[in-house]
């Protein structure tokens, strides 16, 4: 089941024909939920199946009453200080030491709660200035580039420099990654689950028109313009 709704607003800010200015700016706005009301007995198999899988990377089961991308992996309680181990937490609340698949709970979902654009356009005389931005806010990701480029990697071949200055050292450190001297596998673990809001620069174009009385009488042509313009400018992420 979906639910949600859209909207997309223009407004003219300011124009002038005076002085050959306008300024117009624009955006939408999309918000979806979906649950999962029913699955077949396909996808309870399936189910079972990646509940006891054993994955560096988190599971996206399909559970009733859950989003259908929901982000499934074993609740972690951080490092614990004494010895540079990550504590799990198990279904029935009890703490371990050891990763289990079977304990994987919902830890996130991946659906943004709202995505849209946001576009703005100066014209001033012969120059047009435009601008599309894009934002998702309100979703979670699994930071799996971080979790492999930290803990499960070999450090005298290639790791990340977090690997030698962030990873717990000696009893008491307060960490957010295992001990540099643990070398155990790190599977799927809430501790890498993280919101993710994203504030994108798409686009960005400067225009500029010449007069045609000028084109046409020392060009003979009709229309002539220079456009430069830029592409995936910017990524603001804020987890």
């Amino acid at each position: 089941m979906n639910r949600g709704f859209e909207v997309g607003v223009n407004f003219y800010m300011l124009e002038s024909r005076k002085h050959d200015f306008s300024w117009a700016i624009g955006g939408t706005l999309i918000h979806n939920k979906n649950k999962i009301k029913e699955i077949s007995n396909s996808l309870e198999f399936l189910n079972e199946k990646l509940s006891g899988q054993e994955s560096i990377n988190p599971s996206f089961m399909y559970k009733e009453g859950e989003s259908m991308h929901t982000i499934y992996a074993v609740k972690s309680k951080g490092i614990d200080p004494s010895n540079g181990k990550e504590v799990f937490v198990k279904q029935n609340g009890t703490e371990t030491y050891t990763w289990d698949p079977k304990d994987k709970v919902a830890c996130g979902d991946g659906e943004h709660k709202y995505v849209g654009s946001l576009n703005t356009t100066i014209r001033y005389k012969g120059f047009t200035l435009t601008g599309y931005f894009g934002y998702r806010l309100g979703g979670y990701m699994y930071n799996s580039t971080l979790a492999n480029k930290v803990e499960n990697i070999v450090p005298y071949e290639n790791a990340d420099k977090r690997a030698y200055y962030d990873r717990w050292k000696k009893p008491g450190d307060i960490t957010p990654f295992k001990g540099v001297n643990e070398f155990s596998r790190t599977y799927a673990t809430s501790r890498f689950v993280m919101k993710e809001n994203l504030f994108t620069g798409q686009s960005l174009s400067l225009t500029y028109e010449f007069p045609s009385l000028l084109t046409k009488k020392y060009l003979s042509c009709q229309y002539l313009a220079l456009k430069g313009y830029l592409e995936d400018f910017f990524l603001f992420v804020i987890c």
